[in-house]
């Protein structure tokens, strides 16, 4: 009787047929998974906030942790279920479970869907994660070569921070330039001083100050702060 009960077609379809999916979502071959994984954030809207947050994340991210082809197919489902999450519930659910996607270099879609949201997480996440993870795979991002990439940091930000970053990477890449000969001395037009460490230390940690300084410019005008953010921008010169 059981068995018949299991084999009514309420099991079979609509939403307990996804959440039977999900649970054996793991031991499917990456294939299956990705076709199931392409159609799910269509189907999120049938389940309310607290089945979306504890029965379809945890298996799409234990799927993409072991499958890393599959990121760029749950971070959308992820970005969906985030938008309705509260800071706290995405920080205890969904934060320290992003890190092996942010880093990830290939596929490069991956980086470019987290790029696109980059104001979700922004918000989302606490500031010394988003610090220390965010912004090390942002400036992978720029020095990658790769234009997709690249055009997507610069999309999303406003004017002020554009107009920063482009002056702060042309005075680092002209300083780089006078530094690139010897790796234990480090050059700033006329000072010269010896380098306890490869001079390139220096520039990555620069990077990622300018990062962090346009990530704040862009923050600022997201939060109809845009007159503050080109002060800040303009005070130096």
């Amino acid at each position: 009787e059981v068995s018949l009960f299991l084999q009514n077609t309420y099991f079979h379809s609509g939403p307990v047929s996804t959440l039977r999916a999900l649970d054996s979502l793991i031991g499917k071959d990456p294939g299956a998974q990705m076709t199931f994984l392409s159609t799910l954030a269509e189907k999120l809207d049938i389940f309310n906030s607290k089945t979306q947050r504890d029965a379809i994340i945890p298996p799409i991210l234990a799927s993409a942790k072991k499958h890393p082809s599959l990121w760029a197919y749950v971070i959308p489902i992820i970005v969906k279920v985030a938008a309705e999450m509260s800071k706290e519930e995405f920080i205890r659910s969904i934060q320290e479970e992003l890190k092996p996607a942010i880093e990830l270099k290939r596929p490069i879609q991956t980086t470019f869907l987290l790029i696109e949201n980059i104001m979700l997480f922004s918000d989302k996440m606490e500031f010394d994660f988003f610090q220390k993870n965010f912004l090390p795979m942002l400036m992978r991002a720029i020095d990658s070569g790769v234009p997709q990439l690249q055009d997507a940091v610069i999309k999303k930000l406003c004017l002020p921070a554009q107009i920063y970053l482009a002056i702060s990477l042309i005075s680092l890449t002209m300083i780089y330039l006078q530094n690139c000969n010897d790796s234990h001395m480090y050059r700033v037009g006329t000072m010269v001083v010896q380098s306890p460490c490869h001079n390139l230390a220096f520039f990555a940690m620069k990077l990622l100050y300018v990062l962090l300084w346009t990530w704040i410019l862009n923050k600022l005008c997201a939060n109809n702060l845009t007159g503050v953010s080109w002060l800040l921008v303009l005070l130096p010169y």
